[in-house]
């Protein structure tokens, strides 16, 4: 039974993709390598020989919004495999998609429990919320644009007493400038926002209202940390500064540091493999980056949004993103190497923090036994009265405490202490419960881990919810209702659909392969 359920599951998670994105796909692998950027303002030759694109990122929200779907649960079902991201804010347009992007990469780290100066602000009690509505809006001459501190500060938004990054330097969007301060009062100190260290919105930097700055390698390469359009008059721009640097000097200003490996800070911009250049970051790059619990900024022709997971399909090639795209607090597929709303996939920005988190609980599907490292592996099986749940993780601290918490019909929870991990730091336990069966006959199962510091466990940052029954599977990163199985007409649908989608894939793909050598 519960194979077939994987096999329904996965054909269901396969069918929603391909309507949503396989021909996006497709069409983005037909002219990825021919559409030029009609925002790359530049291509210069440094004094050392290296080839560079200076590319301006004035995304600002359509009309028309992209359509959202229903992420899949992570986990490994046959030749498929997904994986996302929880405690992601989901942040509509606020001055800059850039920085807007930027902002939901920092809340995330906010979220996670051990970088919670990124957002210091008065909402939510200082924990960044999952979105930007309490914030509200402002209405300009270009349309109204929500508010979010945590991308651009603004005077009597969120507590803010004085002038912030929106009295300085917005006027409206694709406004050239000079901005606001230039000439009439003292600009306000850096240090609360995204959009102040990205250069966004600021002429100084040579950013029009709405737009940020990133340099790519021509060839493909990353390039990292780039600073040398802020110090070198000979370089066509100048001065101009890189949304990845500024990205590193915020969170640096909030305390926290890059990772340095000896020859380069990991922060770095880079052109997708998809666009057939010498180098290129792929897809297996970004799906290790999610797996290492860091989200990465996606870029498409002129625009920026945030890549929180990922679906992959090594049977069919299908590689799909999972991202928040700015325009609303939804979440979104795209095709790797494909286009978004129409807009062609070109690139990546990567940030990878010095502090690594202690691995965090996570649902994941699997037989009863399996070995995946820093996942729970959860086996329910098919009887209404009893289920049981196989837990394990690798990287925690032998002293550590790890409980279970049961919610009942009337949502009280009871909680159980889980035997320690034993000396190698690998938690070990087969327990049985069946207090947990609410009135629907649906389990709740939230599993969390209480660290050494702090010593108290935190709901909202540290856990991973199952939620499971005989009949459908689901989860969250809170409590949730399962989703339901479909049933067989639905299933026999799913399989259609897959069928057709599938031999069009693989038809097109043979037209669009190149001729042998």
């Amino acid at each position: 039974m519960i194979k077939i359920t994987r096999i329904l599951l996965a054909i269901f998670f396969t069918a929603q993709l391909l309507a949503g994105s396989l021909f996006t796909s497709i069409s983005g692998q037909l002219y990825a390598k021919e559409e030029k950027n009609p925002y790359l303002v530049r291509t210069f030759v440094t004094e050392d020989g290296r080839e560079i694109d200076q590319i301006i990122v004035p995304g600002k929200p359509p009309e028309i919004k992209a359509e959202a779907v229903d992420v899949p649960e992570p986990g490994t079902y046959g030749a498929i495999t997904t994986n996302h991201l929880f405690q992601v804010p989901a942040f509509d347009w606020s001055y800059g998609c850039s920085a807007t992007s930027a902002a939901m990469l920092a809340g995330y780290y906010d979220n996670d429990g051990y970088h919670t100066n990124m957002y210091a602000g008065p909402t939510n009690a200082g924990v960044c919320p999952m979105d930007n509505t309490s914030w509200g809006q402002t209405e300009w001459d270009s349309g109204w644009y929500s508010e979010c501190p945590l991308s651009a500060t603004h005077q009597g938004k969120d507590g803010l007493a004085v002038k912030g990054h929106v009295d300085d330097y917005w006027v409206d969007y694709d406004d050239p400038g000079p901005d606001p301060w230039i000439g009439n009062w003292p600009e306000h100190t850096q240090g609360d926002c995204t959009g102040d260290y990205m250069g966004t919105n600021q002429s100084v930097w040579q950013s029009s209202d709405g737009s940020t700055t990133f340099y790519n390698y021509s060839n493909g390469a990353p390039l990292y940390d780039f600073t040398e359009c802020e110090t070198n008059p000979a370089i066509p721009g100048y001065p101009a500064r890189d949304g990845g640097h500024g990205l590193r000097l915020f969170v640096e200003s909030r305390g926290y540091s890059v990772y340095y490996d000896g020859s380069n800070y990991q922060n770095y911009n880079q052109y997708i493999d998809a666009l057939g250049l010498t180098y290129g970051f792929t897809f297996a790059q970004y799906m290790a980056e999610i797996d290492a619990g860091r989200p990465v900024l996606i870029h498409v022709t002129g625009h920026t949004m945030l890549g929180f997971g990922y679906y992959y399909d090594s049977d069919l090639d299908t590689e799909t993103v999972y991202l928040y795209d700015t325009w609303d607090h939804e979440e979104h597929p795209m095709a790797w190497g494909g286009s978004y709303s129409g807009l062609l996939h070109r690139g990546v920005t990567v940030l990878q923090l010095a502090t690594v988190s202690v691995p965090r609980w996570e649902s994941y599907r699997g037989d009863y036994g399996d070995s995946t490292s820093g996942y729970v592996d959860d086996y329910f099986d098919d009887y209404a009265t009893e289920n049981e749940v196989f837990m394990y993780g690798t990287g925690f601290t032998p002293s550590t405490t790890y409980k279970v918490i049961y919610w009942d019909g009337d949502g009280d929870n009871v909680v159980s202490e889980l035997p320690t991990s034993d000396s190698s730091g690998v938690l070990k336990s087969n327990h049985t419960f069946n207090e947990a069966q609410d009135a629907a006959g649906d389990w709740h199962v939230t599993v969390y881990n209480q660290y050494a510091n702090p010593p108290d466990y935190d709901p909202v940052r540290d856990v991973g919810i199952i939620v499971a029954d005989d009949n459908s599977y689901g989860s969250s990163s809170f409590a949730a209702t399962a989703s339901a199985i479909p049933e067989f007409p639905t299933a026999v649908i799913a399989i259609a659909v897959l069928a057709i989608c599938s031999g069009t894939y693989l038809w097109l793909r043979r037209k669009a392969a190149p001729a042998p050598a």
